[in-house]
């Protein structure tokens, strides 16, 4: 309910029957301790992925609020919390997710969300600064078509431009998340992106674009993440970069794609200071380890290249009359 505040203490267990959910109207106040946890999950003898809903945060709640430095002062927060077996909600799969947020921006803070059936975190309607904060993300299969663990922003790809909220990912593990076409572990379409200092890996887009991150409309920063094992069919076995965006000092590992099997850059950016090892061609020997779209013309430089499994370390594919790609002191 509207101006209602709901407070759920460290240890407490909250299990659902098949088919309910919990809706915030109001403020939740979810934070559980390192050693105490709150856990949302099954009422199954035996759980499973899809057994209950989710936990949907509407446009009236109260958003996280925060201090000059960043930290947490007030309103909706899930923190120390267990997500877990949900996404069996009888709604559209586009819309489906084990913590959904319509124009709501909580604090999602030290939690698991794990083995659902739907994106772990699913936001739209975002016109605010959502912070996702190292949480482990895993085994969630999104029942729409992008986002496996994390998905931000506009409903469908080739849509509406961004949606004009701030996304900060930081400190999370995402892993072993699927999605059938788009961003196995990422799908954002916001107006500011930052992913810093996660672990993304082992995700899968079973579809064309965005083995570990999709993002597309927006002004991104990637930096100091570990993007390994990822995989899609087609581009952007690592990273499917669809905006201008800044990619550096992270390292980018054994990712798979038929083309660009660590990034495709479809727009311009730069590209510096990575460590890039191990990619390979879903396609045996062909394709390339960086793939350069017909709008791009980025600045690549001092990115370090091992033992990838491609044909091409770069591939430019720009328009003629484009500029060229600026690709300086690489190794």
């Amino acid at each position: 309910m509207s101006g209602v505040t709901l407070t759920i203490e460290p240890g407490v267990t909250v299990k659902f029957n098949s088919g309910l959910a919990l809706q915030i109207d109001g403020t939740l106040i979810a934070r559980g301790t390192n050693s105490s946890n709150i856990i949302f999950t099954s009422n199954a003898v035996t759980p499973a992925p899809g057994d209950w809903g989710y936990i949907y945060f509407n446009d009236s709640i109260i958003d996280a609020t925060y201090d000059e430095n960043g930290n947490y002062t007030g309103g909706s927060i899930l923190e120390y919390c267990v997500v877990e077996y949900g996404g069996g909600a009888s709604i559209a799969t586009e819309y489906n997710g084990a913590v959904r947020l319509y124009r709501a921006h909580p604090l999602i803070n030290h939690c698991t969300i794990r083995d659902n059936k739907a994106s772990g975190i699913r936001g739209w309607g975002l016109t605010g600064t959502l912070k996702v904060m190292n949480n482990t993300i895993s085994g969630n299969t999104a029942s729409g078509y992008e986002g496996g663990g994390i998905f931000a922003g506009s409903q469908y790809y080739g849509g509406a431009s961004s949606e004009p909220g701030t996304l900060i990912i930081t400190g999370n593990i995402i892993s072993y998340n699927t999605a059938s076409l788009f961003g196995g572990g990422i799908f954002a379409k916001v107006s500011k992106l930052t992913i810093s200092g996660n672990i993304i890996n082992n995700n899968i887009s079973l579809g064309y674009y965005g083995g570990g991150i999709y993002y597309e409309q927006t002004t991104v920063n990637i930096s100091n993440n570990i993007i390994a094992n990822n995989t899609v069919n087609d581009y952007g076995g690592g990273i499917y970069s669809g905006s201008v965006a800044t990619v550096m000092n992270n390292t980018i590992s054994n990712n798979t794609a038929s083309t660009g099997s660590a990034i495709y850059f479809r727009y311009p950016g730069t590209v510096s200071e990575n460590t890039v090892i191990g990619n390979k061609s879903a396609t045996s020997s062909s394709g390339s380890t960086f793939y350069f779209g017909i709008f791009s013309a980025p600045l690549i430089n001092n990115n370090n290249f091992f033992n990838n499994t491609t044909t091409y370390e770069l591939w430019n594919n720009l328009r003629q009359g484009s500029p060229n790609v600026n690709a300086e002191n690489n190794w």
